[in-house]
């Protein structure tokens, strides 16, 4: 590496992975946050994971909005979300937002757009993301970036026939000789065929190629929620100083052969990489990139926010709130008492009294982290009514056979005793359905798993406690007609990927 090259990135690093000094977070000139960069993304039948980077300068957030046109359709406190209850088919394009502790938001990240699913080829062997780029060209190193696309890869470059592997979407290459042609390459580590279109070539300048040799064994010596510790080796002959690399990005440079990264998110990667440097600054080549990983979970759970209730009848009510943490599992408790658990941000709350006061509360409940603290209370009394309820219907479970067109979900349940006028389907606070029998078959997006809970309703319209709540799929594919041996049989395997 040049000496006209180090404080520029010294620089950079001081903006990147490393937290930014608190007097930048206070400055009231700078309230909002840097937004993200820009997203990645993968999917499943009925989802899409996206993944960002987190901003690299500015104002640390608190948690991150995911936008689909105007609708925010997922929050997170780390830089990835799944988004899920989606068709499978469809097209959905979203950009991310950077939120402060205060509701502050930054502008819009880069959009990503992708399909939900791929069917006949691997997303990953699609074309090339497009061609390499190089920059920070000095006597013994220079950096090569590539559009990231919309999926994540793990990539070979291959420079002077050395194999280079990331899963970045950028990498520095050191340990070169000044004044020379090199020629670069890049593919996909998990796919057949040629290499990407798009080869670079590249001459590094005159200087001092007194490079070190590389530093070796790089290791993950400890983490928090918000940093990583590193360690590796020195090389033979020593190093007057390591730089740390997270694919180009000049993460920081110590003389020592150890570091603590911090400023990152919880449960995040990132794959880093060392080389040494020379009193000249002459750049070795780097050590085999690591993951460095965050701890998953935060050291306390934010609780939901902006809870609120609305009576619906004298025996049911309506609760809504907003979780910045990605979670399946909701408990909704009334004072000690727990009444629901849900898999979203709402619940019905049915079979209570009339004209009786309801102090609500939620706890989010991430997978394999600790429960949050309980949320603000919301108050809520149920209208007055008649005093008797429906027993709680019984037994509901999902009906098999061979669904009739895609995204069909059948259920059916058993008819408590006494007087029922109908029955009521709701997944947690939205009333899907309306029917006088014990079954029902409805459509949804294909692919897409709901959590499903019935009432009964009695001719007054109260409700009565739900039922046990039940998983469901929409079934993905409908055949032409039922395969031998009837309805019963089962259902086709989704096309190849």
């Amino acid at each position: 590496m040049s000496r006209r090259l180090l404080p520029c990135l010294l620089l950079a690093a001081s903006l990147a992975l490393v937290a930014p000094p608190a007097s930048a977070a206070a400055d009231p000139g700078r309230r909002a946050p840097a937004a993200p960069g820009t997203p990645t993304a993968t999917n499943g039948f009925s989802s899409i994971t996206l993944t960002w980077s987190q901003p690299a300068a500015g104002r640390r957030p608190h948690h991150f909005r995911v936008y689909e046109g105007d609708t925010v359709v997922a929050r997170n406190t780390t830089t990835h979300v799944t988004v899920t209850g989606l068709g499978f088919g469809t097209t959905h394009t979203y950009r991310v937002a950077a939120v402060a502790h205060d509701g502050t938001e930054s502008a819009l990240s880069a959009p990503v757009t992708r399909h939900v699913w791929v069917s006949g080829m691997q997303p990953q062997c699609q074309p090339g993301p497009g061609p390499l780029t190089v920059a920070d060209v000095g006597p013994t190193a220079f950096s090569l970036s590539w559009p990231a696309g919309e999926t994540p890869r793990h990539v070979r470059v291959t420079v002077a026939g050395r194999q280079l592997d990331t899963a970045e979407s950028s990498l520095r290459v050191g340990g070169l000789t000044p004044g020379t042609a090199y020629t670069a390459t890049i593919r996909p580590l998990d796919c057949p065929g040629p290499p990407w279109p798009g080869t670079l070539h590249v001459t590094t300048p005159a200087g001092p190629g007194d490079a070190p040799a590389a530093p070796a064994g790089l290791a993950v010596t400890g983490s928090t929620d918000t940093g990583v510790d590193l360690a590796w080796t020195p090389p033979a002959g020593g190093a007057a100083r390591y730089a740390v690399w997270s694919g180009t990005r000049l993460v920081t440079t110590t003389s020592r052969p150890s570091v603590r990264l911090t400023g990152l998110w919880r449960d995040t990667v990132r794959t880093v990489a060392v080389s040494a440097l020379s009193g000249s600054g002459a750049e070795s080549a780097a050590t085999p990139p690591v993951e460095a990983r965050t701890q998953r979970c935060a050291p306390a759970t934010p609780a939901p926010v902006d809870v609120a209730a609305t009576a619906v009848t004298a025996s049911s009510v309506s609760l809504t709130w907003t979780s910045v943490v990605e979670a399946s599992t909701f408990v909704v408790t009334d004072g000690d008492r727990q009444l629901a658990t849900v898999a979203g941000p709402s619940a019905h709350l049915s079979g209570l009294p009339p004209a009786t006061r309801h102090r609500l509360r939620v706890v989010t409940r991430p997978a394999g982290c600790p429960d949050s603290a309980p949320s603000r209370t919301a108050r809520v009394r149920t209208a007055a009514g008649p005093a008797d309820r429906p027993a709680a219907p019984a037994d509901l479970r999902p009906v098999g056979g061979w669904p009739a067109e895609q995204g069909i979900v059948a259920v059916q349940w058993t008819a408590p005793p006494g007087d029922v006028a109908a029955y009521r389907i709701y997944e947690g606070a939205t009333l899907v359905a309306t029917t006088t029998a014990t079954a029902w078959t409805g459509q949804f997006p294909p692919a897409t798993t709901h959590l499903l809970s019935v009432v009964a309703v009695d001719a007054a319209g109260s409700e009565s406690a739900p039922s046990n709540a039940v998983q469901v799929t929409a079934s993905f594919f409908a055949p032409p007609a039922p395969p031998p041996g009837g309805p019963g049989g089962p259902p086709p395997p989704p096309p190849g990927v």
